[in-house]
């Protein structure tokens, strides 16, 4: 490794960790959604984090964690599709998280509302560049593939969401 993926790696596991770690306390019950969590508060909460070097509260963190985990994938789903000659797919870098998506999903765990402009634009460059990137490198590259499924995959949750973002923006009049 070196320093990048070194602290990539000390960042990353744990944060794994913890969302299994949430997603185990979900799925028996201990720990209630907030479904009214948008991308913003994810940030605020990563940014009191550092500033202050205490622990987020649990209320909200599974769905932070959750937006994390996809805002990091469309980063690096733009560096596949811009750049991608010396970059992997990071299929282990979101083994966690997608396994999570899939058990919301498959669960019923994943409701509309809350998403805001951070979950469309995160969603919406995570999709395109997935499909974009599995364009570019072909029906042949089966590792891209697979990645790309997985990238729309974990993007799925919050078209879902946002899905009473364009309904009460659609239905909201206007007054001059």
């Amino acid at each position: 490794f070196d320093i990048n993926l070194e602290i990539a790696a000390a960042v990353n596991v744990p944060a794994q960790a913890a969302l299994a770690v949430l997603a185990m306390l979900r799925l028996g019950g201990v720990l209630p959604g907030a479904p009214g969590r948008t991308g913003a508060d994810a940030a605020e909460m990563v940014r009191a984090f550092l500033t202050r070097l205490r622990l987020p509260p649990l209320h909200g963190l599974f769905e932070d964690i959750c937006f994390l985990f996809v805002w990091t994938a469309s980063v690096m789903q733009m560096l596949l599709l811009c750049d991608g000659r010396y970059r992997e797919f990071p299929l282990s870098t979101f083994a966690v998280p997608l396994l999570v998506t899939v058990g919301r999903l498959a669960g019923g765990d994943v409701r509309g509302g809350g998403g805001g402009r951070e979950e469309l634009l995160t969603s919406t460059v995570l999709f395109g560049a997935a499909i974009g990137s599995a364009v570019l490198e072909g029906k042949l590259n089966t590792q891209s593939l697979v990645w790309n499924g997985c990238a729309v995959l974990l993007a799925v949750p919050m078209i879902v969401r946002l899905e009473v973002f364009f309904f009460e923006k659609k239905n909201q009049k206007t007054s001059f």
